[in-house]
């Protein structure tokens, strides 16, 4: 099948496709629309960091380690001291085109609820508290695991932040799904 190639970024998605075995669709006239099934986790295994470490058990690269178990016990979950407005961000490395954000949260008891109102941060700023809140955890998103947030946007870092007083953060997976640009 023949394409029109609009751009270099077009081109680099579609070659990102292609590494990853994927297809594009097209539309009739032959131009690249969209791209599907050739996104992939783009944060495991990058650089973490969160505003505090809990314990050794909480470590932030936990978040991205493929572990999405939402048991503390099995050493997949972060956790930052009791703070003021707690965090946790990954640096992706690079700028990919980002569709879709998973966060899977606790399923012990009611500790998932200690998730409510974070709110996702994704962007390419340096600061990456600094980019765009892209959702924010709700009650009805709680009893969701994962929590996946959509969007269409050139990424490089993603970052969780619980605001408030007194508050532990702890995330037991963070997937970031998109392609290199």
């Amino acid at each position: 099948m023949m394409m029109d190639l609009i751009n270099t970024r077009t081109f680099a998605v579609i070659l990102s496709c292609l590494l990853v075995g994927a297809s594009a669709q097209t539309c009739d006239n032959g131009q690249l629309t969209s791209v599907t099934l050739c996104t992939h986790n783009v944060a495991a295994g990058k650089e973490t960091t969160q505003h505090s470490t809990y314990n050794q058990d909480g470590k932030s690269e936990n978040a991205v380690n493929g572990n999405t178990s939402g048991y503390w016990g099995t050493r997949s979950c972060t956790g930052t001291l009791w703070a003021t407005n707690p965090w946790w961000s990954v640096d992706l490395g690079a700028s990919y085109q980002v569709g879709s954000i998973h966060i899977y949260n606790r399923v012990e008891g009611t500790l998932g609820q200690r998730l409510l109102g974070a709110q996702v941060l994704a962007g390419t700023a340096a600061d990456p508290l600094a980019n765009e809140v892209i959702g924010t955890i709700g009650s009805e998103e709680l009893l969701d695991n994962p929590i996946v947030f959509t969007l269409d946007k050139t990424v490089t870092h993603v970052s969780v932040r619980l605001p408030g007083n007194k508050k532990l953060l702890t995330l037991c997976g963070v997937e970031v799904y998109g392609v290199p640009l």
